[in-house]
């Protein structure tokens, strides 16, 4: 039995990845927030990031990609691939993971890093992560009421998700599916397919995820203030 569609609109979601520096707030020391956009748009003339994911907008046609605020963030997703792959992709495409809500978000995040530093037996230390905000609206392929296969929602085994996902994102031109978090109960997540599916893209928190050594991870708001202070004095 295939998974119905649903329409989808959520005016918020949440993602969370990684990053080595707080975004924009370095420009709050050197000029006025009515400057800003135009140091960004500079910064990125000569980003890595913003190159790498132009370069991979080719993989999609003009009518499929992002358009309009953070949409080279959005692109970001689909740019650099994880070659062992996610819930739902086996690595060979990118996927815009994201919550409803920034709880789910979390649960979603710590979960995994956990059983990446866990693995890498890493000392104790803190990971700044931002937070990036955006519309989603489309339709997608719904787990939420019944998924066709109990094991697509398995909490640790993704091949049958892997093997669903990727049989309607090629035969079935899916643009996505959404699917109850099985890390925070009565959370929603989705995982989009096509860009255009996710608008209005912005950053707006850093957290600050920190790390025991030993197994436990506390995620508390960052203070950017406080953080480029710090980057000053070490």
């Amino acid at each position: 039995m295939p998974a119905p569609l649903a329409l989808v609109n959520w005016k918020t979601s949440y993602r969370i990845i990684a990053t080595r520096f707080p975004p924009r707030f370095l420009f709050e020391r050197v000029a006025p927030d009515t400057d800003w956009d135009a140091l960004e748009a500079l910064a990125d003339l000569t980003s890595p990031r913003v190159m790498q994911a132009e370069d991979r907008h080719g993989l999609f046609p003009p009518e499929e990609c992002a358009e309009g605020e953070g949409a080279e963030l959005v692109m970001a997703a689909f740019t650099y691939l994880n070659p062992e792959g996610s819930r739902f992709s086996d690595g060979s495409y990118g996927v815009y993971y994201t919550a409803r809500s920034l709880d789910t978000a979390i649960h979603e995040t710590v979960y995994h890093r956990r059983r990446f530093w866990r693995f890498s037996r890493l000392p104790a230390m803190h990971f700044p992560m931002k937070v990036l905000e955006a519309r989603i609206q489309g339709r997608l392929h719904d787990l939420r009421e019944k998924a066709p296969d109990r094991k697509l929602l398995d909490p640790d085994n993704y091949a049958a998700s892997k093997r669903f996902a990727l049989k309607v994102k090629v035969q079935e031109k899916a643009a996505g599916i959404v699917y109850p978090s099985v890390r925070h109960q009565g959370g929603e997540c989705a995982a989009v397919f096509l860009p255009r599916m996710v608008s209005q893209c912005r950053r707006t928190m850093m957290l600050d995820y920190i790390w025991d050594g030993a197994g436990e991870v506390t995620v508390a708001k960052l203070d950017v203030m406080k953080v480029l202070k710090g980057e000053e004095q070490s």
